[in-house]
């Protein structure tokens, strides 16, 4: 039998979301569910993306909202696993991590012949 999913367990840190698969509008009613009993739970929370093959915009949407609601209560949470294709877009919506720069924003600094810039300035 394939494994789940969409598996919410308890760990010591605190609860864990587990994806796996296709997380696609097939799957969105039960992101939903396992999204909000994640952010009744005490402990930071965690999702782990690392068995993710491919997310769709529902998917994306339900994580922006429960990122939303963990914040709420006081608790950003985690997002792990993610691919690394994903991560900078994922960090751009304030999913995962610090938005990242623009990429253009050093090429074009070289192009005008100036030196990198320099995080903060």
């Amino acid at each position: 039998m394939p494994a789940e999913p969409v598996e919410l367990t308890d760990t010591p840190d605190g609860p864990r979301l587990l994806l796996r698969g296709r997380v696609t509008v097939a799957l969105a009613a039960r992101l939903h569910r396992a999204a909000l009993d994640l952010v009744a739970r005490p402990g930071r929370a965690t999702v782990d993306c690392s068995a993710v093959e491919q997310f769709d915009v529902s998917a994306v949407q339900i994580l922006m909202c429960l990122d939303r609601a963990l914040a709420g209560r006081g608790n950003r949470g985690a997002l792990t696993g993610l691919p690394a294709a994903l991560t900078a877009d994922f960090a751009l919506l304030g999913l995962g991590g610090p938005v990242p720069r623009p990429s253009w924003d050093d090429s074009l600094r070289a192009a005008a012949g100036l030196p990198a810039s320099r995080p903060g300035i």
